[in-house]
């Protein structure tokens, strides 16, 4: 079992996961240190369940980067070997848990999801693409997060498919790095791509490989989408990414197709989706809005500590105001969201112009 945590998560969210996760040991970098070492004392947490790793702590050697009592990651290499468990049967599969991913946390704290083997290969199957180049691919996303997992962790090992691993973005390095290898995918969050627009280089001959090019995590508009479409080769693909921890990858293109028009993609393979109105009825009409449903083999086990009941599982509400337009599907806002400013809490109801705000009185008065 395994749950990623952004390492520059501050005290209060670190304590958040361990509280929900009940980890048996914590792998952390030297420079996430501190802050475990002031959770796992305040937790009473002994300090010889923290693992520490660098990447110059490699192989099984080396300085001490581990202070007293915590230990070096490369200490796991030290104890022999052991055959990994093999889970052989399909329920089992279905079941068992094999990681925990954070949501988004928009309208609380985050939750952990719990996804199981089945919930992980049917992710990676519903965003595989066959196409017609030899797939290489720069990753420069976090793996905590599932856009960036689901690139990972299956794909190379399972194709054989070269993939580089960025663990900073640098918007030089990172145009460079595709030149240097002339790889033929790429894959951003959306601050990345607005880099990438805005750069005085010469972006277009630096992308001259890149046959895909694939951006989510949050929302991006239509015209930044078309401009970075315009820097790629003409035989490329440009796509909005859509898709949430609870269900995997939901929407795509798929090679071969680009749109102008700000839609999120087509329901990729094995992905069903239905809208629902105000009045619980499902929409029928193009271009009318509905709250959307979505059932597919990747839908989560439920939240730790949290499961789903069965019906819930059937059709998962997403949250997002939807509509299709000849198969394409847009997002179109928030059923109901809450929004965090500075600590206050915004409630937004779609399709009204009145915003309610906790502590009106002393709410910051900003756009």
């Amino acid at each position: 079992m395994w749950c990623g945590s952004n390492p520059a998560n501050q005290a209060f969210e670190v304590d958040h996961f361990v509280e929900l996760g009940k980890p048996r040991f914590i792998v952390t970098g030297s420079h996430g240190l501190p802050t475990v070492l002031d959770v796992c004392e305040k937790r009473q947490i002994a300090k010889d369940s923290i693992l520490v790793v660098d990447s110059d702590s490699f192989p099984c050697i080396t300085k001490n980067i581990a202070p007293p009592s915590t230990r070096p990651f490369t200490d796991l290499l030290c104890h022999g070997e052991q055959d990994w468990r093999v889970i052989a049967d399909a329920e089992q599969l279905k079941s068992t848990p094999a990681a925990y991913f954070s949501t988004s946390g928009t309208t609380g704290l985050p939750k952990l999801a719990m996804l199981s083997h089945h919930n992980m290969v049917a992710h990676h199957m519903m965003f595989h693409n066959e196409v017609p180049y030899e797939p290489s691919k720069l990753i420069s996303l976090p793996f905590f997060h599932l856009f960036g997992s689901s690139l990972a962790f299956v794909q190379p090992i399972r194709y054989g498919q070269q993939a580089y691993i960025m663990k900073r973005f640098n918007l030089e390095k990172y145009l460079h790095t595709i030149h240097k290898y002339q790889l033929t995918e790429t894959y951003m969050a959306p601050p990345m791509l607005v880099s990438i627009i805005q750069s005085p280089l010469n972006v277009k001959d630096l992308l001259k490989t890149v046959r895909y090019a694939g951006v989510g995590g949050a929302p991006i508009d239509a015209l930044s989408i078309n401009k970075m479409r315009a820097l790629l080769p003409a035989n490329a693909t440009m796509t909005s990414i859509w898709g949430m921890t609870e269900v995997g990858v939901a929407t795509s293109f798929r090679y071969g197709e680009n749109d102008e028009t700000g839609s999120v993609g087509r329901l990729n393979r094995g992905m069903e989706g239905k809208l629902i109105d105000s009045d619980e009825n499902v929409v029928e009409k193009d271009g009318e809005p509905g709250e959307l449903y979505c059932r597919t083999q990747g839908v989560m086990l439920g939240y730790r500590n949290m499961p789903f009941a069965d019906e819930e599982k059937e059709w998962f509400r997403t949250g997002d105001v939807c509509c299709f337009r000849e198969g394409k599907l847009y997002v179109v806002g928030r059923a109901k969201e809450l929004i965090k400013v500075k600590g206050y809490v915004v409630t937004a109801i779609v399709g009204s112009t009145e915003l309610t705000c906790e502590q009106v009185a002393s709410c910051p008065s900003r756009t």
